[in-house]
């Protein structure tokens, strides 16, 4: 049974036709800080569930503090950061942190995003495959670990695989993987950080038989995994069966959904987040029917989940036909509140976004920066 929470253009694709009324619906439903008499940080940090929920920063591209004050205006809870926009920050990780502390949220964890260099064609693309560059490899993600995540307070260190090899990694290759996955997970445990690789779209591991031979030969005390649940769809698995089976080693969870075409199997995998068929993103607002959050959700509940749910959504371009990226993270989190009943989310401070779709203070250097997340 398909699940919408917004009604559909003639492609299919949500539609949102009253922006204004939309909103403050949203801000009225998810203001549960209010309805509690709590201040938003209290909200954000109370409740029965341990689950906290968090957005995704690639969004925002460069511009971190405008990705730090959005997300608490928005009532969320943490923020991810990604690898290489924030790279202005990594040298300074505690004046970073104060930014963070100062509104009221967390830094979820922040990925390295072998994948990007990868798109960018900046030099010799770094990867797992390659034996000679896995010692560096290992020292650059363990120091990264250290000097950066850990000030934070973060638990895990979520990352991509970076860029794939055509035909799909060999048997060989993802030994290779495994073994160095084992040795950095082995280093960053013991400064108390899990390590948790995140298959993705048109990188090197995504497909289910790639995930479950690289599970098997890692590690379970030093490799965990985050999962995605629109990466999942779009490569023809069922993102609740990949749930259930490496739930004891999955260090976070991302929310969102793809073409409801995508919750059959069968389908083409796709090796970037664009629609052949509509030309917008795969990547679609929560309950636009590929993916069934609420058997996820219950499963995770029931479990008594400790960790983070990310919102993990780019900034929505104009022709994706979604509004803007504000209208974007507000019909997510009201989808989360009023489908999924999560009641520990603060507020909506709604009219004070910085942007309207693409968050930057330029142009992003990198072409099609919009190809994966």
């Amino acid at each position: 049974m398909k699940r919408r929470s917004m009604p559909e253009d003639e492609r299919g694709r949500p539609q949102i036709a009253d922006r204004r009324g939309f909103l403050v619906a949203s801000a009225a439903t998810i203001g549960i800080a209010g309805l509690y008499g709590l201040p938003g940080n209290a909200a954000r940090r109370s409740g029965p569930a341990d689950i906290r929920y968090g957005y995704s920063g690639i969004g925002w591209g460069t511009n971190v503090q405008e990705a730090v004050k959005e997300a608490a205006r928005m009532g969320l809870q943490g923020l991810e950061g990604h690898g290489p926009d924030w790279a202005a920050w990594f040298d300074r990780p505690l004046e970073l942190k104060k930014l963070f502390d100062a509104s009221g949220i967390a830094m979820v964890s922040c990925s390295r995003d072998l994948n990007f260099f990868v798109r960018a064609g900046r030099g010799a693309p770094a990867t797992f495959v390659e034996r000679g560059q896995i010692p560096k490899m290992i020292d650059d993600h363990v120091n990264f670990a250290r000097r950066f995540i850990k000030p934070f307070e973060c638990n895990h260190f979520k990352f991509t695989l970076g860029g794939r090899p055509e035909g799909g990694p060999n048997d060989e290759q993802i030994r290779i993987i495994a073994d160095a996955l084992n040795e950095i997970g082995k280093r960053t445990a013991a400064f108390g950080i899990r390590l948790a690789p995140h298959p993705h779209i048109g990188a090197t591991v995504i497909l289910e038989h790639e995930i479950r031979s690289l599970m098997k030969q890692t590690d379970p005390r030093f490799v965990w995994i985050v999962l995605d649940t629109a990466h999942l769809a779009l490569a023809g698995m069922d993102p609740l069966t990949v749930t259930h089976d490496y739930y004891p080693r999955m260090a976070e969870v991302h929310y969102k959904d793809v073409p409801a075409r995508f919750r059959t199997l069968g389908n083409p995998v796709p090796t970037s987040n664009r629609d052949p068929i509509t030309g917008g993103s795969l990547f679609q607002p929560m309950g636009t029917g590929g993916v069934d959050f609420v058997p996820i959700h219950a499963f995770l509940l029931a479990k008594k989940y400790k960790g983070w749910i990310l919102l993990d959504y780019l900034a929505p371009a104009p022709e994706d036909g979604v509004g803007t990226f504000e209208q974007s993270i507000a019909h997510n989190k009201d989808y989360l509140a009023n489908v999924l009943h999560v009641k520990t989310l603060g507020p909506t401070v709604l009219g004070q976004s910085a942007c309207q779709y693409a968050c930057e203070t330029a142009p992003h250097s990198v072409p099609n920066s919009r190809a994966g997340r």
